[in-house]
């Protein structure tokens, strides 16, 4: 677990794994029938004397587990947030694919593990899926409604637009 140079900032990774075996029991994980988290990723600014920053922490949640504390998986910090989502994501998309395929190993045990619910606000879910913000021209990732600008606001007023396929979100 060592801070690393990403873009123009420094990234953090420790995982999911070392808060599964420090906090959990193989009983804990056995009467919950395994082990399910809920992820958040969100941007926070950062202020300190005359200087700015952004942090984008990656944190998790046991869900069956609700008395321990949120963990923190991974943090990027830098002047602006990550200039590569590819980057920033990898090896956390890499550690719950092998957890999701490979389940966890307690002594003799294995047991099934899921990233149940990632938990993002509408900015940080444009950043994640690399698609247009919120509040861009095309910025509904359900449906084609295109916004009108007004007073200096993006606004959306067709209540019944078609709903996006996989075509028109990947264009």
């Amino acid at each position: 677990m060592c801070v690393t140079e990403m873009g123009t900032g420094q990234f953090w990774f420790k995982g999911i794994t070392p808060y599964i075996k420090e906090r959990l029991s193989a009983e804990m994980v056995q009467q919950a029938r395994g082990v399910k988290i809920d992820v958040n990723i969100d941007g926070l600014d950062l202020y300190e004397k005359g200087k700015s920053g952004k942090m984008w922490p990656i944190l998790g949640s046991f869900c069956d587990f609700p008395e321990e504390p949120v963990f923190i998986i991974a943090a990027y910090c830098g002047e602006k947030k990550p200039a590569d989502v590819i980057e920033f994501l990898s090896q956390f998309r890499d550690e719950v694919e092998s957890l999701e395929n490979d389940s966890i190993r307690f002594v003799d045990l294995v047991f099934p593990f899921k990233a149940k619910n990632y938990i993002l606000d509408a900015p940080a879910r444009a950043f994640c899926k690399c698609i247009i913000e919120h509040n861009g021209e095309k910025g509904c990732e359900k449906c084609e409604v295109k916004g009108e600008k007004y007073k200096g606001r993006e606004v959306f007023c067709d209540y019944n637009a078609l709903l996006r396929t996989d075509e028109s979100f990947t264009d």
